[in-house]
């Protein structure tokens, strides 16, 4: 906008000082509905140009035609821009993600996978008629803990199916080390099933337990601190491709675009110089004609 307002009050002071001193070789004549009007560059042309508007007439002078072929440059390099960094905005990151179910890692049939043994998944499959959990069953290998099989799980790339929070915490404390997001959970529930602490039958306890835990739980409290010791997760927990740090950036700074404002004063400066020089010119010429 300063670039194009310099440019603009530049056009009209020169329109101003060519007719003023009426410079020869230089007219464009404007047909009105009043009259005629003689100019010598009009500023509206530097808005049609980055308005990708016809300009009717186009200056004479090399003044004017520097001026107006730097801002036309300018101009193309500016929307150019422009329109990349709008394109680049409406465009969605497509990163495919080959695992997002059972039935995806049995068909990929590229990752290997485990369950944590003794666990309520392990059951699960133990348990399950079906035949997508027969065939996770007949392949799977078991592990202790999904924590302590963080990192193999990393670099060997196999799958763990475990709870949803265990995943959390691992996705958190890997980012908290690396900064980086090497972790990535499936859409698709395996299971579901609530979490509860036990108490021998008839314990005074029982009641006092289920008091605390659902006021903690209407509170907030519960969740807060859930979310709390797995807060770097957060991080991670977007689509693939869309993680802190992955996107380009879709700003362009005043340095970016630092050559095109380079050659912008760059004309403006040579149409000085020239406007100075047919001033001169013209004072020869005038200075040159006999008596």
């Amino acid at each position: 906008m300063v670039l194009m307002a310099a440019s603009m009050a530049f056009g009209a002071l020169y329109d101003h000082l060519a007719l003023r001193w009426s410079l020869p070789d230089a007219m464009n004549r404007h047909e009105g509905a009043v009259g005629s009007r003689t100019y010598y560059f009009r500023p509206d042309w530097i808005l049609k140009v980055l308005l990708l508007e016809s300009i009717d007439l186009v200056p004479t002078s090399i003044t004017g035609r520097v001026l107006l072929g730097t801002w036309m440059v300018v101009s193309l390099i500016l929307t150019s821009a422009y329109q990349g960094i709008l394109t680049s905005l409406l465009a969605v990151p497509m990163v495919e993600v080959p695992v997002d179910s059972l039935q995806d890692l049995l068909d990929y049939g590229k990752i290997p996978w485990s369950v944590e043994h003794g666990t309520s998944i392990h059951q699960l499959l133990d348990e399950e008629n079906s035949e997508v959990y027969k065939m996770i069953n007949s392949k799977v290998f078991y592990i202790k803990s999904s924590f302590d099989e963080k990192d193999r799980m990393k670099e060997k790339r196999f799958a763990i199916l475990c709870d949803f929070f265990s995943m959390k915490m691992i996705m958190s404390d890997d980012y908290g080390q690396t900064g980086e997001c090497n972790y990535y959970i499936a859409k698709e529930a395996i299971w579901s099933a609530s979490m509860a602490f036990a108490f021998p039958k008839g314990s005074n306890l029982t009641s006092h337990f289920n008091k605390w835990i659902m006021a903690m739980k209407e509170s907030g409290l519960v969740n807060r601190r859930l979310w709390a010791a797995a807060r770097n997760a957060t991080a991670c927990l977007v689509p693939p491709g869309q993680e802190a740090g992955s996107k380009t950036s879709s700003v362009l700074s005043v340095l970016d675009l630092g050559g095109v404002f380079l050659v912008g004063v760059g004309g403006m400066a040579s149409s000085i110089f020239l406007f100075l020089m047919e001033k001169l010119v013209n004072c020869q010429r005038i200075r040159s004609r006999p008596p």
